[in-house]
């Protein structure tokens, strides 16, 4: 074989090689993505060395490691950040609540990663307790939040100050340029110490942490984030459990003892104290048994059987739980309302809708809401009178959802519209006659028939 030949057979070989393990290489590849990073510690930071930290740091590293991403961090302030994922400047963003509006702006991916609360905060030297309190007051809230336009709903006259941080809402509040804050509650939780503020009752605006990516571009980057979410959630040791962990109760430490020996034997005396007492008490847990099932069922049997409604909303207003006796006021059952968003069950008449919102929307702020009628639409068409009196339920100290009581009373405030259109004729009427006593043009002398007496 001549030289040209065999150099032409080289030639063939390293391009059906490099062709065998060209794709290989395109997929081994890594793929540069710009993550924005801002200040909202512990869940996200830039710490003092400048690496990024926090929950959300932590689980795109390890999804990264998987997918062979090289992450690229840009930190920024808050709105620095939006503004460059809006443009394209950077590909994803972290820890950004869901609304209808930024979804209009940006892609989400489907699977919460949190849920966050907006908690007010105060001077320590303010006496503000309910959300009343803040009318015509000064509130610092972070420059290109959701937590402003929510707080606007409660129609609260009041002035709000841009900040482009958590950080810098608390140090206005500190300087006395603002008398309260709407503050995250994971920041608020560990930097309150730091300030001159306490945390009020005030809590509001549920909201859904999600990843985001620029509009249009990065579909396939959300689906990965929301496979691997899946799987971090079912695993009850993954890297998302052990930081959810951290940032809900702080990391556990462990502790060596130093008498090995003591701790052995105290371990034997408890452990057999701990028979013992389980021996002893083992019939009055039998009996204790029974009375809660009984209890059980006699909660069960008033709850079935009485005549006024008692719902439960959670924080999406879905009922969770209704008692039978809906059928009896409103003709529903109660499997036909379990489950649904309240608004859209069309039991609420039009024109009492945003009043009933509104009375709501007061209740999750901390704000009391006495007994009040609104008037229902029944299954059939016909309309009712009710009184709902309700009352937050409350989790840990913050508020979980809302528990009502609904009570027919129809024929009350109809027998109230009767007396008063009643009383108002009877005032007519007796008006009328000490008109026409004082025009008379003779004297009238009214005296007892008997006696003869005036």
């Amino acid at each position: 074989m001549t030289l040209k030949k065999k150099w032409q057979v080289w030639t063939v070989f390293v391009f059906l090689a490099v062709a065998m393990t060209w794709p290989q290489m395109i997929l081994c590849a890594e793929k540069s993505v710009r993550v924005g990073v801002y200040e909202n510690s512990p869940k996200v930071f830039i710490d003092e060395k400048g690496r990024p930290g926090g929950l959300w740091v932590v689980i795109l590293d390890d999804m990264a490691a998987k997918e062979n991403w090289n992450l690229i961090y840009v930190p920024g302030n808050w709105q620095q950040c939006l503004d460059r994922l809006e443009s394209g400047e950077i590909d994803l963003m972290m820890d950004i609540a869901y609304s209808s509006e930024r979804e209009a702006r940006f892609d989400f991916n489907q699977v919460k990663v949190l849920s966050n609360w907006t908690v007010v905060y105060v001077h320590e030297n303010q006496d503000i307790t309910e959300i009343g309190d803040l009318e015509n007051k000064t509130i610092a809230a972070m420059q290109g939040g959701i937590e402003t336009k929510i707080f606007k709903q409660f129609d609260i006259p009041c002035t709000f100050v841009e900040t482009l941080s958590y950080e810098e809402a608390f140090l206005a509040v500190d300087q006395g340029r603002a008398a309260a804050a709407l503050i995250s509650q994971f920041y608020g939780i560990t930097h309150e110490d730091l300030h001159k503020v306490k945390r009020t009752s005030i809590v509001f605006s549920p909201l859904k942490l999600h990843f985001a990516a620029t509009k249009g571009r990065h579909l396939d980057l959300l689906a990965a984030i929301d496979t691997h979410l899946q799987s971090m959630k079912a695993d009850k040791v993954s890297i998302y459990h052990q930081e959810l962990k951290k940032l809900l109760g702080g990391e556990e430490k462990e502790i060596l003892p130093t008498w090995i020996l003591y701790c052995l034997l105290l371990g034997s005396f408890l452990l057999l104290s701990i028979l013992v007492f389980t021996l002893l008490l083992k019939r009055q847990v039998q009996a204790q048994t029974r009375e809660l099932k009984s209890r059980e069922e006699r909660y069960r049997l008033h709850f079935e059987n009485v005549s006024d409604v008692i719902y439960s909303l959670d924080q999406e207003f879905r009922v969770v739980d209704i008692s039978p006796s809906v059928e009896r006021l409103f003709g529903y059952t109660a499997e036909e309302l379990a489950g649904k968003p309240f608004p859209d069950l069309n039991l609420l008449a039009p024109e009492d809708m945003d009043r009933a919102v509104s009375d709501t929307l007061k209740l999750l702020s901390g704000e009391k809401v006495p007994p009040t009628v609104y008037s229902f639409v029944k299954k059939d068409g016909q309309r009712i009178l009710a009184e709902i009196n309700s009352n937050v339920i409350l989790k840990n100290g913050m508020v979980e959802g809302i528990v009502s009581v609904g009570r027919d009373v129809t024929d009350r405030e109809q027998m109230s519209i009767l007396t008063k259109e009643l009383t108002s004729v009877l005032q007519i009427e007796q008006n009328k006659l000490s008109a026409a006593f004082e025009n008379m043009d003779f004297g009238v002398v009214i005296c007892d028939g008997k006696a003869g007496n005036i």
